[in-house]
């Protein structure tokens, strides 16, 4: 979370916002945020299946559903070059 830094601006631009010094004064600790998850939440591993039911994924069984028939063949050749293919 870091630390907050006070500084003390010194110097004739001082009310300037601009410094030609700057003193610490002193490094408060952070507060502290509130999490709604414990610790533990973030570390616990999903399997795929797992992830698709929370998300209501389907799982697909051709890639024939992914087809984009509107594509231009300009548009097609941009993705397969972006792909390396």
């Amino acid at each position: 979370m870091g630390t907050r830094l006070v500084l003390r601006l010194a110097g004739e631009q001082a009310s300037l916002g601009q410094a030609d010094a700057v003193d610490l004064i002193e490094i408060l600790r952070a507060d502290q945020l509130e999490l709604s998850l414990s610790a533990g939440d973030f570390w616990d591993t999903k399997s795929v299946a797992e992830l698709a039911e929370a998300q209501g994924v389907d799982p697909i069984y051709s890639v024939e559903v992914l087809r984009d028939d509107d594509i231009t063949a300009a548009e097609a050749e941009t993705f397969m070059a972006a792909l390396g293919l």
